[in-house]
């Protein structure tokens, strides 16, 4: 091997190691992860500072969990995200109360509790929903939460189908003379259409209520990020000579300035 290489050769050289360490990295799997600790070994021989490594670990690891949607249970609907901001506490609890009453309107449309920074509002129609921040490493953690029904989609569809059909079979036998085979065809045939129906309409009716949750929570998400660090605009304060300076220019000023009648 040569001990010495002239200008072209060493352009070469570099450009050939950079193609084989293209080559090297395309092999290794996609789906290969590392841990932190081996971040850390490889940000030491890069001279990067591990610290500063893992706190820009734990920022990549909440950006990418930011939009979160927790699975439904059969009585509630669930939203999670990730409030990436400097801004204090309060800052973010005021813009996300603001937003909350923009979205659900005064309490002339239902009954709201704020307190321990824990947001209620309960509608006319019995949908609860509670809204909270925690405070976080690199900002806030929000929660939504909305109490849609009393129980599953199923049982509330043969619960109400049940009801419905019983009061339908009751106005029927009142306009006709049924006998008691013809009467229990009649509840049978409406129960299963009754329930069928109140299934169908529950689970659209809920799906609407979580994809307006999921636009609600990502909405908040949005306006808190652009918050500053105060929740409040810059404000250019002048230094203290300049504004003594400005101030005795303007005092000269009006002393030169012509007095009329003079």
């Amino acid at each position: 091997m040569k001990s010495s290489f002239s200008e072209q050769e060493v352009q070469a050289i570099i450009k050939r190691a950079a193609e084989l360490q293209k080559q090297q990295a395309e092999q290794v799997a996609p789906t290969s992860n590392l841990s932190l600790e081996e971040l850390k070994e490889i940000g030491k021989t890069s001279g990067l500072d591990p610290a500063l490594l893992e706190i820009a670990a734990s920022e990549i690891g909440s950006s990418s969990r930011s939009d979160i949607t927790i699975e439904p249970s059969d009585t509630h609907i669930f939203e999670e995200r990730q409030l990436i901001t400097q801004a204090d506490h309060e800052t973010v609890w005021d813009e996300m109360v603001a937003e909350l009453r923009h979205h659900f309107g005064s309490d002339a449309f239902g009954r709201t509790v704020n307190h321990n920074h824990e947001w209620m509002h309960t509608s006319m129609s019995g949908v609860e929903t509670v809204a909270t921040i925690k405070k976080r490493p690199t900002g806030y953690q929000l929660r939504l939460s909305q109490r849609v029904g009393l129980a599953s989609s199923l049982t509330e569809g043969v619960m109400y189908g049940g009801i419905l059909a019983f009061v339908l079979s009751i106005v029927a036998e009142l306009g006709a003379d049924f006998t008691f085979i013809e009467g229990s065809v009649l509840f049978t045939m409406l129960f299963v259409c009754c329930s069928i129906l109140v299934y169908t309409l529950d689970i659209a009716w809920r799906k609407k209520k979580n994809r307006r949750l999921n636009e609600l929570a990502s909405k908040i998400q949005r306006q808190v990020g652009d918050l500053t660090s105060s929740g409040s605009p810059n404000i250019h304060i002048e230094d203290r000579d300049v504004r003594s300076d400005t101030a005795g220019q303007d005092l000269g000023d009006r002393h030169k300035a012509p007095q009329n009648g003079i």
